[in-house]
């Protein structure tokens, strides 16, 4: 079974040199208790990209004003680096434990539509 991390964009800053035909590998889990324990300059790193749409300006993903996050740090098979902020909770309950035990595992890179 293969692993998938999703974007609803690919035109994250984070991503521009990222393979997206081949797989990522997680390597590690990062706990936070919410936006404010991030820096403004990892938030903005993490949630900037490119606006699809028009392709002039910049946005940034809204991350939830509350609860605990995950910080996902992932390398490609080129040695970038790139992480992404998720809930920690969602539909199937805690997320942590899931993505803790993905750790060392290939997941390849997705975009959906929203």
């Amino acid at each position: 079974m293969s692993n998938f991390i999703k974007f609803s964009t690919l035109s994250y800053y984070k991503l521009k040199d990222i393979v997206d035909d081949q797989p990522v590998i997680l390597l590690e889990v990062f706990q936070v208790s919410s936006v404010e324990g991030l820096s403004k300059s990892f938030l903005d790193y993490d949630t900037k990209y490119k606006d699809d749409q028009t392709l002039i300006g910049d946005s940034h993903f809204k991350l939830p004003k509350s609860g605990s996050l995950l910080v996902l740090l992932f390398i490609d098979e080129r040695g970038r680096l790139f992480t992404t902020i998720r809930s920690r909770y969602g539909k199937s309950g805690d997320k942590y434990t899931y993505y803790r035990s993905k750790r060392n595992c290939h997941f390849w890179i997705e975009r959906v539509s929203e």
